[in-house]
């Protein structure tokens, strides 16, 4: 054991020949200050001459910031806005939009017993839609047949067509007033003739068939004289259905459901999170006060601009609430690590001066925030707050030695001032090469997590060290 302990000894205090002096400039840390240590320096001794100066700045740019975000910045909800532009598919769905409109119908469903119990609150809803043309459009709940009647046969099939250009070919003599052909002896003779000619055999079987109407029509009138069985061919039934005069409801489900479709005004909500939230909340009252007027009656609203307008809503609400419990989670979690309040809350009053920046940076930089990169408030709270905990943390340890605040923060600043810095550009860049990709959603996100990164850690070199001056 003696002669294993004495080698271990020389190994570690006798330098060896070849790797003794390597090993002792690997675990003797540099002794030549950083670069950026002389520039934090300054900047640190500047915050410290007029730290009040410095904080009224930098509320005065939250504020304007603010001003820009509230007058200036949009939102942009259409699942197109995280599509590049210029992609073949997308340049195509926009020459589409623009030749006849991307807006959908909004869908009332209401749901009943019986189309007596429907047909009155589609008509009184509709009419009460209707006199709100400020807010709703093309409402629309039933179909008046009277006006496309003259247009009838455009709906027909080529077929049926040919039936009805056969009945008027074969009662041209009647419309022109010759009604002998309507007696029922020249109707036999002229059937009889036509099973005998050999030039109409093709025509055998509608002669059999009319001959079969025309004698189940005189059985059925000599058994029951008062109800009369025309002999001739029925009309096409959809042609029927477009001569009656009455108006033709939208009714599903065996007329047990009905359907209103309208289109929502939207024009003065352009640009936020949740355009037509007037108009839906108003759809929403107009169909419960309906709906309690009317007991046995439930109305719903459906259609996808109904859905995407909630599901706006549910995002917006829960980012903001995702915000809130992220800033008091890391509230918390600072006060309980460094045992204190009043540093760890002039760290966090850093960071939502410097998110109230970056809501000014994404405003002139880009304009508007889609679904995706309105999370960037979470990714800055969680990454922005490390700068203002490392600053502190370095502060509080030269605090220890050091008599004056002021000479603590500049050692901090010199310190770890250098170390932040390069961390933030550095995942700045990182975010930043997400601004390359072809998705326009992600790159929008990483342009401006990378700009919300550069503005936390500036305000934590800047505007943190003021406040510590002034409160120590």
């Amino acid at each position: 054991m003696v002669p294993f302990a004495l080698s271990e000894r020389a190994s570690t205090h006798t330098p060896l020949a070849h790797g003794g002096s390597r090993m002792t400039t690997e675990r003797t840390p540099l002794s030549e200050p950083s670069l950026l240590a002389f520039p934090m320096a300054m900047v640190t001794r500047f915050a410290l001459r007029y730290p009040v100066a410095v904080i009224a700045v930098a509320i005065g740019l939250s504020v304007v910031a603010g001003l820009l975000t509230v007058g200036k910045l949009e939102f942009h909800t259409s699942r197109l806005d995280l599509l590049d532009p210029k992609c073949s598919h997308n340049q195509l769905w926009k020459d589409y939009v623009d030749e006849f409109g991307s807006q959908d119908d909004a869908i009332v469903v209401v749901q009943g017993n019986s189309r007596e119990q429907i047909v009155p609150v589609l008509q009184e809803l509709s009419a009460e839609l209707a006199r709100r043309d400020n807010l709703f459009s093309a409402v629309l709940h039933e179909v008046d047949c009277s006006k496309i009647r003259g247009k009838g046969l455009y709906y027909l099939e080529p077929g049926q067509l040919e039936q009805i250009e056969q009945m008027l070919a074969r009662f041209a003599p009647v419309l022109a007033g010759d009604w002998s052909q309507l007696n029922l002896s020249n109707k036999i003779d002229e059937l009889c003739e036509n099973l005998h000619d050999p030039a109409l055999v093709g025509l055998r079987p509608a002669t059999l068939a009319e001959f079969d109407r025309l004698s189940l029509a005189l059985s059925a009138t000599l058994v029951q004289p008062d109800q009369y069985r025309s002999p001739w061919p029925d009309m096409p039934e959809l042609f029927q259905t477009l001569g009656e005069p009455n108006s033709t409801f939208f009714l599903i489900n065996e007329g047990r459901w009905g359907l209103i479709l309208l289109r929502l005004a939207t024009e003065k909500e352009q640009g936020s999170f949740a355009p037509g939230s007037e108009a839906i909340d108003t759809l929403r009252r107009l169909t419960a006060q309906a709906e309690s007027r009317h007991p046995g009656v439930r109305i719903g609203l459906t259609g996808l601009p109904i859905l995407e307008n909630d599901e706006m809503r549910s995002s917006e609400e829960t980012m903001i609430r995702a915000s809130i419990l992220s800033l008091v989670g890391v509230a918390c979690l600072f006060v309980a690590g460094f045992g204190g309040v009043r540093h760890p809350m002039m760290a966090v009053v850093t960071l939502l001066l410097a998110m109230a920046w970056s809501f000014g940076y994404i405003t002139l930089a880009i304009g508007h925030l889609n679904i995706l990169s309105i999370a960037f408030a979470v990714v800055l709270i969680g990454l922005g707050i490390d700068f203002g905990v490392h600053y502190v943390a370095r502060y509080l340890q030269e605090r220890q030695t050091s008599h004056r605040s002021a000479d603590a923060l500049v050692q901090t600043a010199v310190g770890v001032g250098p170390g932040v810095i390069t961390g933030a550009v550095t995942t700045a860049i990182a975010f930043f090469m997400a601004g390359f990709t072809e998705f326009k959603g992600v790159a929008e996100l990483g342009i401006i997590a990378g700009g919300g990164i550069l503005l936390c850690c500036a305000a934590a070199m800047v505007v943190l060290p003021a406040m510590i001056h002034l409160s120590d």
